[in-house]
């Protein structure tokens, strides 16, 4: 099974705190989608596209439930990727470990060397990440663009810096998001608006996204007091 960069950049929003259980990892699900938490935000990432990897030795993949690993070691996995633009090579794949209590993931540069990393997974099992997603949609669409609601996010944060308890509240409309908190050192109010785009259409749900809404409930990322956290 193979994993893109885009696969291994979920690991941004996982979790830094040992104590919160799997939360603290990257799930790698058995279709080969990748996702991580940090109780308050998710982020997943569809299976890699069938592209041709040159052999790295036998590969694996994850069982039914899907498997969790430390961040650290997927940002480890990301770091060994060659800087190459060749889209075949800016993928890892899982290899079978000698140790097979480890999860192993190997690149491979155009000159054919080989670089490998391994870890034991984590024994916790992943809260349901799909009732997240499931629940978390409303009726009004809107589209912006991406570059420019960065910025307006980077700016925001300078007028009023998050000490880890500010909100950023959201006004959605069908002619963009007004976005709105308050800096505590100032007590200003901070106002800004992200204009809707046109596009060609809306972004339907592939394949793998329709599997979401397939999926039963089980043991849901629940929202609590400080956000989102996993099911004792």
């Amino acid at each position: 099974m193979l994993l893109s960069k885009a696969n291994l950049a979920v690991s941004a929003v996982a979790s830094s705190n040992v104590y919160d259980g799997p939360l603290n990892g990257v799930l790698i699900d058995a279709d080969g989608a990748t996702v991580a938490s940090n109780g308050r935000v998710v982020m997943a990432v569809g299976p890699a596209r069938e592209i041709h990897f040159p052999d790295v030795g036998p590969t694996t993949k994850p069982p039914a439930g899907g498997l969790v690993v430390r961040p650290e070691f997927i940002d480890e996995a990301d770091g060994i990727i060659p800087k190459d633009k060749r889209v075949s090579l800016q993928h890892v794949a899982m290899t079978q470990a000698r140790d097979q209590g480890k999860v192993e993931l190997t690149t491979i540069d155009k000159s054919g060397r080989e670089r490998r990393v391994a870890d034991r997974p984590r024994r916790e099992r992943y809260p349901d990440w799909r009732s997240v997603i499931k629940t978390a949609g409303g009726a009004l669409k809107v589209a912006l663009a991406r570059g420019d609601l960065l910025a307006l996010l980077k700016a925001i944060e300078r007028a009023a810096p998050d000490d880890g308890t500010s909100p950023l509240f959201l006004d959605v409309g069908p002619g963009g998001v007004i976005l709105r908190t308050s800096s505590k050192t100032t007590g200003q109010r901070v106002i800004g608006v992200a204009q809707a785009i046109r596009t060609d259409g809306w972004l339907g749900k592939d394949a793998w996204e329709e599997s979401i809404d397939d999926r039963p409930a089980s043991s849901k990322i629940a929202p609590k007091k400080k956000g989102l956290d996993n099911d004792k």
